[in-house]
């Protein structure tokens, strides 16, 4: 009797487990596929973009320059000849010919280019006739110097066009008792070999201040020999160039709703996924493939319905928690995908074979005592 009672409670204690053992874990993870984001074009793609295709064009339109355009890659350079009717108040290249200084070298600190509200105008030292560096003459030091002679030849560049309207010239020199700077000659240019005006000594006006040893001349050209500018007609060989541009995007993911075990044409995302148990068992079905072998009809999924609610209640409130963390982005799937979440019969014949057992096992233990006891009083 006492061995009877032992191993009915070792069963009881064990049984549960050798059930829950039968139960085995299973994941389902969240499937995505990649689109094309943030798309534009660029011409140099291999700096400036992740992803891009080479064989995805746009051609900017020709852009015509008298200046030859810098050379790289995906730019179309030609020479075209053309009539062109140019302004001749506007110029990007600056040559100084003469300095009237009475015939006295001046010891030059600086060589400024101004507009008339006195900001500085950035420049390029082309070709000079002086002595010592030209840098020293934009260097903004008056420690450094060069000498400049009466026949100087100093020859500047800008970066973007400039109006004579809106220009001067400063120079800051030594002082010099023998020395006064009189007149200046300078020509302006659209290109190196296209004069556009040449402003000659009497078309210029001169402003000096000397304090400190150091002189400050401003030159501004005469308002009236600017005022009325004949614009020049010159037939000639000019630059175009045409840029080509390049596909450039980005790649973004959109997820397909809810999670799968497998999901054929589309991308697993290893770290968002949920796990399940083998009494959960999910069904992908592609409405492409829903046929009369394969649909499911209303009785089968009412059967099972009932069996599911509760255990169903506490899923989808942990998978919407989910969801709504990874799920910014819901793919447009061509083709719906269907869920159906059916829940096996498994647990509920495990729950009643045990429950039978042990019904069983107690009513075979009470017969078996009330026999001992019977026994026990017949003696």
């Amino acid at each position: 009797m006492k061995k009877l009672i032992i191993g009915t409670i070792i069963f009881m204690g064990l049984f549960p487990l050798i059930c829950d053992a039968q139960i085995e874990k299973e994941v389902a993870y969240k499937w995505y596929t990649l689109i094309e984001d943030n798309i534009h074009y660029e011409s140099n793609v291999e700096h400036n973009c992740e992803y891009f295709d080479k064989t995805n064009i746009i051609n900017k339109d020709w852009i015509y320059t008298l200046k030859k355009p810098l050379e790289k890659e995906g730019r179309k350079i030609e020479r075209e000849e053309k009539i062109l009717e140019i302004d001749k108040e506007h110029f990007n290249i600056l040559k100084m010919n003469a300095l009237d200084t009475v015939g006295i070298n001046l010891e030059m600190y600086e060589l400024e280019f101004l507009d008339l509200n006195n900001n500085p105008i950035e420049y390029e030292v082309l070709e000079f006739y002086i002595e010592g560096n030209p840098e020293h003459l934009k260097d903004n030091d008056l420690n450094t110097s060069a000498i400049i002679y009466p026949n100087l030849r100093f020859n500047v560049e800008f970066k973007n066009l400039k109006s004579i309207k809106n220009f001067k010239i400063r120079f800051i020199y030594k002082e010099n008792p023998l020395i006064e700077l009189r007149q200046v000659t300078f020509s302006t240019y659209i290109n190196i070999d296209t004069v556009l005006n040449i402003y000659d000594c009497y078309k210029n006006e001169i402003k000096t201040n000397c304090e400190k040893g150091i002189c400050y001349s401003e030159i501004k050209v005469n308002k009236g020999d600017i005022e009325n500018l004949e614009p020049l007609k010159l037939k000639t060989l000019v630059y175009k160039y045409q840029d080509s541009t390049y596909k450039c995007y980005d790649l973004k993911r959109l997820y397909v709703p809810g999670y799968h075990k497998n999901l054929e044409g589309f991308i697993k995302d290893e770290n968002n996924y949920i796990e399940t148990n083998s009494t959960i068992t999910e069904e992908i079905i592609n409405s492409n493939d829903l046929s009369e072998n394969n649909t499911i009809t209303d009785s089968e999924y009412n059967e099972d319905i009932n069996d599911t609610i509760e255990d169903e209640k506490e899923e989808t409130e942990d998978e919407e928690k989910k969801e709504n963390e990874t799920e910014n982005n819901i793919l447009p799937v061509k083709n719906p995908i269907a869920m159906v979440t059916k829940k096996t019969k498994n647990n509920n014949k495990s729950k009643i074979i045990y429950t039978a057992l042990l019904i069983i096992i107690l009513i075979t233990s009470i017969i078996v005592l009330i026999k001992k006891v019977a026994k026990s009083r017949l003696k």
